[in-house]
């Protein structure tokens, strides 16, 4: 499947998802997945005017339910000449769980990968003991601006209790390393500034994990962390992490 065209493409996302409310993708909060690609069945996403794949997860508030988890599944993908690759974006208690792996992102003008996390939004589940967030094997080559971006209570710092735990790691299909080469500014930037603890996330500390991912000719630095005062991260530096 093909999402944009090669003289022109589309002047908005390639595909475009919005989940709010109690919305579900499926017939209930258990099956509530998104899949985009599999491994030998990818999509292309080309010269797109914003993102090729923009997934907007607004669940709302709810006075004692928890939020429903958000699976996607995108994988072996190829994202080419678009504004950006993929953006993720959670408002609310909205929570994203599951992997971007094994796609290549070639000439992007802006992020190849960007995360976005306003409110109390989550990007893995914050139950104690859960398995990270998953972007593993990509090809992220010559982003305009930066390969992987996340964005944590920075560019909506209202209600800044958003949680992230991402690990960057090599393919868990065929070992792969992740590439990330030629950003235009960094290969990986984390702006954190989110707090320790809120009263909707069980687990306050956000983890940015690094493992087996090369990261070249980046215009300035190769991963760029910056914290807020109230924000609280860790960097683990273990295995091969380029940090």
């Amino acid at each position: 499947w093909a999402v944009g065209q090669p003289n022109g493409g589309r002047a908005e996302n390639g595909i475009d998802i919005r989940r709010s409310g109690n919305g579900i993708y499926g017939p209930d909060a258990m099956n509530d997945r998104v899949v985009i690609g599999q491994q030998g069945q990818g999509n292309t996403f080309t010269n797109n005017g914003q993102a090729g794949l923009f997934i907007l997860n607004a669940n709302s508030i709810m006075p004692m339910m928890d939020p429903v988890l958000f699976d996607v599944d995108i994988t072996d993908n190829t994202f080419t000449e678009n504004m950006d690759g993929i953006v993720l974006q959670g408002q609310a208690d909205a929570r994203f769980i599951g992997n971007v792996s094994d796609n290549e992102f070639n000439m992007n003008t802006q992020d190849g990968i960007r995360v976005t996390l306003q409110q109390s939004a989550t990007l893995g589940d914050p139950t104690p003991g859960s398995d990270p967030f998953l972007i593993d094997g990509n090809q992220i080559i010559d982003s305009g601006r930066h390969g992987i971006f996340f964005d944590v209570n920075f560019s909506n710092p209202v209600q800044s209790f958003a949680f992230a735990n991402a690990l960057i790691e090599e393919s868990a299909f065929d070992g792969t390393r992740t590439l990330i080469q030629g950003s235009g500014s960094n290969g990986i930037r984390v702006v954190d500034n989110s707090g320790l603890n809120s009263g909707m996330n069980e687990v306050g500390q956000n983890t940015y994990t690094v493992h087996q991912t090369d990261i070249m000719n980046s215009g300035l630095s190769g991963i760029l962390f910056n914290n807020a005062t109230a924000g609280g991260t860790e960097i683990p530096n273990g295995g091969h992490a380029l940090i």
